[in-house]
């Protein structure tokens, strides 16, 4: 007897897609492109909030100095500074951004009239009786106010039980930089006499102008203290500010309307100064 052939059924693959399984995922899809847009006007927000908020303090050269954490009296940008000690223990401090220089707190005392940094250099403690008196001869000597506040750095004391080193801005007035950075040693100040002082934040804007002369020699007493230069690790020929190139600015504000089109600087890239 002949085989009969019988045709077999074709097997389908798939799914039936129900009308409630559609209005679920259409739902569903609406919902998450107005989140993801609802996210992304949020961050636009807040970048242009940022950028209106934020002081980035650029060099000429466009490396970023840092974020202005607060003001002087002088209206001018403080920015932290991480000193990598030689002690293996780090320190901080603030330093002062001007268009033309560095400042500090801390006045530099030279041996040198010329306050070169290859002098003697030392640093008053701020509740130094003697540099109030120098500043106080100072002031009633010039038009400028050179005034000084005992007791009002905090930041350094606060900084480990064996007390942590102060900091000031010095440089020569011809020097191509805008300022060099100093910190205490621990010593007593060597220099047999001091006749120059190099005051950073002084309002004037020549930076010849910032190396005062003392008005007589001065013999320092025990509450200055012997002050390096702060070198790049790696480096010992290099100050630390040597790098920054003058002049100095702080970021510019951004039009609104082209914020969503202007990308946030990163936390630590060289950002331009627009």
């Amino acid at each position: 007897m002949a085989d009969v052939w019988t045709p077999r059924r074709k097997r389908q693959d798939g799914f039936i897609l129900s009308i409630e399984a559609i209005l679920v995922i259409t739902i569903l899809g609406i919902g998450l492109f107005v989140g993801i847009s609802a996210v992304r006007n949020a961050l636009a927000v807040r970048n242009a909030y940022r950028d209106h908020t934020r002081f980035l303090v650029v060099a000429d050269n466009g490396l970023l100095i840092g974020e202005a954490v607060g003001f002087d009296e002088y209206d001018t940008p403080l920015v932290p500074f991480v000193d990598y000690h030689p002690s293996g223990k780090n320190y901080r401090t603030l330093i002062g951004v001007r268009p033309d220089r560095f400042t500090s707190r801390q006045a530099v005392f030279y041996e040198d009239e010329d306050c070169q940094p290859s002098a003697a250099v030392c640093l008053a403690q701020p509740d130094s009786t003697l540099a109030a008196s120098i500043f106080l001869a100072l002031d009633m000597s010039s038009a400028v106010s050179y005034r000084v506040l005992p007791g009002e750095s905090y930041l350094s004391a606060m900084q480990g039980e064996d007390g942590a080193p102060l900091y000031g801005v010095g440089g020569a007035p011809t020097g191509a930089s805008g300022g060099l950075l100093f910190r205490t040693t621990g010593a007593p100040c060597g220099a047999d006499e001091l006749r120059a002082v190099w005051y950073s934040r002084a309002p004037g804007s020549d930076r010849g102008g910032l190396c005062l002369a003392l008005p007589e020699s001065t013999a320092p007493d025990p509450t200055f203290l012997a002050a390096e230069p702060v070198s790049v690790p790696g480096n010992s020929g290099l100050n630390v500010l040597e790098k920054l190139e003058p002049p100095f600015r702080v970021n510019l504000v951004v039009d609104p309307a082209e914020i969503q089109l202007t990308p946030p600087c990163p936390e630590g890239a060289s950002c331009p100064s627009n």
